[in-house]
Formats: structure tokens, sequence, C-alpha cells
């Protein structure tokens, strides 16, 4: 029998689809991604790892949450010190203020999937996560 748990679920509560993020062991998650949908019921759910990484909307930085966060606030938008993302006027072009400490190219806000700092962040998440390697 399959086990899984349902850990959360991702996306606006009024969409007519959402992510569900569940947990299972690594011998089933590598018999489930072999195929590439799992059927329940009438539904033919598609599947894939999910990658979750945490960036506090107060300083920007990756690791934490704005709830626990010391640091002064850094606008998500304009890389601005003093000021947050809500309160940001969002004029000009977006400068993301992670990748402007990493001389990277910061023309996009701190928030785009495909910033090179948020790419980075996910790629430390994935070789930190246990899929059982060793277990098999």
């Amino acid at each position: 029998m399959l086990r899984l748990r349902r850990r959360y679920t991702v996306g606006p509560r009024d969409a007519p689809t959402r992510k569900w993020v569940i947990e299972v062991s690594p011998v089933v998650r590598l018999e489930l991604l072999k195929e590439s949908r799992l059927r329940i019921g009438w539904y033919a759910c598609k599947l894939g790892d999910h990658i979750s990484v945490k960036r506090c909307y107060r300083c920007q930085a990756f690791g934490h949450v704005a709830a626990v966060c010391l640091r002064d606030p850094v606008c998500g938008f304009c890389a601005a010190k003093g000021h947050t993302f809500r309160e940001c006027k969002r004029e000009g072009t977006p400068k993301c203020a992670n990748c402007s400490v990493t001389a990277e190219d910061p023309n996009h806000e701190a928030g785009d999937l495909r910033c090179p700092s948020t790419r980075r962040a996910m790629e430390t998440q994935i070789k930190r996560t246990d899929y059982g390697k060793n277990d098999q």
C-alpha cells in the first residue's frame, strides 16, 4: 500500500487548482517520479519535487522569515534600505537586493524565480535534502 503524508497545500484557496505537497519514503518517491502523474479518482495529478526556500520579506535574505528578522528593512523591488516592498513606489527598473551583493545581474525583483541568487538557494536546499540515497 502506498503510504504518503500530506504536508501542506500551495496556492490561492479560491484557485481551481492547487499544489499538494506530500511526504513519501525515498523508495516511493523514485517510483512516483518514474510515472509523471498520480491518478486519484478521476484526476491525473502531475508529480515532481517541491523545493521551498525561505526568503525574508523584511531584509530579502534567505534562510529565515520576517517574523524573526532583526535586520533593517530592504525593499524587494528596488533594493533600497529603509522601506519594504509594500511601501515602495515601484518606479524604474527593479533591482534584486541579493544579486546586488553577489555582483550578478540585479535587474529583477528579489522574488523572481529566475533570480540567480534564488536558484543558488534552491540548489543548496536540494543538496541538504535527504532523498535516501545512502539507504538503498
